[in-house]
């Protein structure tokens, strides 16, 4: 009886449980970080048998996405990679990412961020106080041309009579 050692036992197991016409199926993307309403990602497929042997060129590609637009839906390997681009739609969550080739499939998630700063509400409450004194919370909210909040946005606050404290803020969450 032949001798194996666990690794070398672990990796016929898996090789054996492996299908034969099962592809792997790795996605990934660049950037991982787009901006929503304009931002753009290269998607990549490497797809490759279970021995990590490229898939045969013209292997078809599907892909999804939760949101956006990716752009070819489907595509033939070349040298065991296909290649997609996704669009971002005009929200700030993260998209997920799919590919499907022979019945297998990968996935990414896609973060998408807020795009550049385009709108500035400043409310004050409440919005008149005495001449005499008084305290009122005045807050920026800070959006871009889709209604996403910013992030990390400095914004200076002037007054024209009393003092505000403090006069310079930079937005968590939009605000």
């Amino acid at each position: 009886t032949p001798l194996y050692s666990s690794a070398a036992s672990d990796v016929y197991k898996r090789q054996l449980l492996s299908p034969a016409g099962q592809l792997v199926v790795k996605v990934t993307t660049d950037p991982l970080i787009i901006a929503a309403g304009e931002g753009r990602a290269e998607v990549l497929v490497q797809a490759t048998d279970h021995r990590g042997r490229e898939a045969a060129d013209g292997t078809l590609v599907e892909f999804d996405s939760s949101r956006g637009m990716v752009s070819p839906r489907a595509i033939a390997t070349y040298k065991g990679q296909a290649c997609a681009t996704l669009l971002a739609d005009n929200k700030a969550e993260d998209i997920l990412v799919s590919a499907n080739a022979n019945g297998s499939s990968g996935q990414v998630v896609v973060r998408v961020v807020a795009g550049t700063p385009a709108l500035l509400e400043v409310t004050a409450k409440p919005e008149q106080i005495m001449a005499t004194g008084g305290i009122s919370q005045v807050t920026a909210r800070v959006s871009d041309r889709h209604g996403n909040l910013v992030d990390g946005v400095e914004v200076d606050f002037t007054v024209s009579a009393g003092r505000l404290d403090p006069p310079q803020v930079t937005t968590v969450n939009g605000t």
